[in-house]
């Protein structure tokens, strides 16, 4: 769907995680290829030194992860907390020195997506009789997350200030936080 003419417009990941600066399908793809300029030495005579450029192109699968941005707001008339997803933004897992490295790649807007997502079937391995979409699988929150940034004074990601198992015991002190919210507001 992200092609030239495609459905949607991605956006450049800049600094401030807004949807701001529009990018290309070519820049999307070029900023993932990977060229690696590699010396070496014939193994028989006449033993010369040669050039050998390693282009990796851009691979889907390695997309595994998700990143969603989203607007928590209270609405009065309901008494609850309801979300709005407001961008999506794919996560490729990258192999580096031996290590597994998180890139993210581009935002995409949802409100833009969400006619692609609506026409998407995702298998449900626990029923597979239930047809699902990718919206109603985001709309329904049927997936796994944590929360690894929140809305503060110096717009600081939480690895900024906690790390390892830290940052997770963050993370769900700021899930808390929300949920306690919405149960306090009630009498019983």
């Amino acid at each position: 769907a992200l092609k030239e003419g495609g459905h949607f417009t991605a956006y450049d990941l800049s600094n401030t995680d807004e949807l701001l600066v529009p990018i290309t399908y070519n820049e999307v793809v070029g900023r993932q290829t990977d060229t690696l300029h590699q010396m070496g030495r014939r193994p028989y005579p006449p033993y010369e030194e040669y050039d050998t450029v390693i282009v990796t192109s851009f691979e889907p699968s390695k997309v595994m992860r998700l990143r969603v941005k989203e607007d928590w707001y209270f609405y009065k008339q309901r008494s609850q907390m309801m979300v709005r997803i407001i961008a999506l933004c794919p996560v490729m897992i990258k192999e580096r020195d031996g290590q597994e490295v998180t890139e993210p790649m581009f935002w995409i807007s949802y409100a833009q997506a969400r006619d692609v997502f609506a026409k998407a079937l995702v298998f449900n391995e626990f029923n597979s009789a239930m047809r699902l979409t990718y919206d109603e699988l985001f709309w329904k929150r049927l997936f796994d997350s944590y929360i690894y940034k929140e809305q503060n004074v110096y717009d600081r990601r939480i690895n900024a200030y906690a790390q390892g198992l830290d940052a997770l015991l963050e993370s769900e002190r700021i899930k808390q936080e929300m949920f306690r919210f919405e149960e306090d507001l009630w009498q019983y």
